[in-house]
């Protein structure tokens, strides 16, 4: 239950940064903006996700796969409308996924840890 809630606030948070996006009357800002959204927000969102939420999780790739069709509905949901607005939601899942995937991912002991 934690997981899909988690997904929610995803959710929320990038559309609500969308929507701020959309507001903004200088068009630099905007593309600043959303820049950061697709470079730090959404991989940020997707890794911490995987990693944090999902560890002890039975399903994993099954709940990233959820993660990362939610980050792409955030900005679907917006442009629903618009032909380009699927292929560019396309994208967003295939690399909110590809961030979401690097998460699961298991980490290496360090070699202190195995000399014990």
């Amino acid at each position: 239950m934690k997981s899909i809630l988690l997904a929610l606030i995803s959710f929320v948070i990038c559309l609500a940064l969308e929507l701020f996006i959309i507001a903004q009357k200088d068009i630099f800002i905007a593309i600043g903006l959303m820049a950061f959204w697709f470079v730090i927000l959404v991989p940020v969102l997707s890794f911490l996700y995987s990693r944090r939420a999902l560890s002890g999780v039975r399903r994993k790739w099954l709940y990233a796969l959820w993660h990362a069709f939610v980050v792409a509905l955030s900005y679907a949901s917006l442009f629903f409308m618009e032909l380009e607005t699927y292929p560019i939601a396309l994208v967003i899942f295939v690399w909110a996924f590809g961030w979401g995937a690097l998460g699961l991912i298991p980490r290496r002991k360090s070699r202190e840890t195995e000399s014990e």
